[in-house]
């Protein structure tokens, strides 16, 4: 009797990690929601939670693909003529955003 009361034991308790055990991907954030209310936010990894009283919800993370490469040519050329019509940004003597003024080249 005894060793009928052990086996289901170790049985309940490996089904209870087995429920436990989350896996938050690379490319995903877990929400730990403990009895509805929001608890955590989880990295990516090997989580736990309790079962039964824990609810994880994954969200995926959008990643957006990087700007064609003639889009950054272009934004650069129009910078470039924007410069040149203004003069050169880091001459000397020259306002920057910030109010201050470039120091003359001590030479």
């Amino acid at each position: 009797m005894l060793i009928f009361v052990v086996v289901v034991v170790v049985i309940l308790l490996l089904l209870a990690l087995a429920l436990a055990v989350r896996i938050v991907r690379q490319y995903e954030k877990g929400v730990v929601f403990r009895l509805g209310r929001l608890r955590a936010a989880r990295a990516p990894g090997l989580r736990l939670i309790i079962p039964f009283i824990d609810v994880m919800h994954k969200n995926t993370t959008v990643v957006f693909p990087a700007p064609l490469m003639s889009t950054i040519e272009e934004l650069t050329a129009f910078l470039t003529r924007e410069d040149k019509a203004a003069g050169s940004r880091n001459a000397p003597g020259v306002r920057q955003p910030n109010g201050a003024t470039t120091p003359a080249i001590q030479g």
